[in-house]
């Protein structure tokens, strides 16, 4: 398992990684998957532009990246991949705990 923490501006984000399974929140004790996350819309089309369209763009969005989540294969490559993304939007990573 890693625990990863984040800071964007005064708030802190945190996302726990077992396996392939990721959750995620602004409180550490009540983490949940991404499809119970307030997603932004326009972030969201920057990465899946042709679902501008879509009214299941979050849906078909949540599918894409479970999808992709789970062809990177091991916890290690997840944390990789979700310090990277959050980083493009801004947030620092703060803390990180291994085990």
């Amino acid at each position: 398992m890693i625990e990863l923490v984040f800071r964007q501006g005064h708030f802190y984000s945190f996302v726990k990684i077992a396996g392939a399974s990721v959750v995620m929140g602004s409180d550490p004790t009540m983490l949940v998957p991404l499809e119970l996350c307030r997603m932004d819309k326009s972030s969201t089309l920057n990465e899946f532009p042709d679902l501008a369209n879509d009214k299941n763009w979050k849906e078909k969005s949540v599918e894409r990246w479970n999808a992709h989540i789970k062809s990177l294969g091991d916890e290690e490559k997840i944390a990789d991949y979700v310090i990277a993304d959050l980083s493009k939007y801004g947030y620092q990573l703060t803390g990180r705990k291994d085990g």
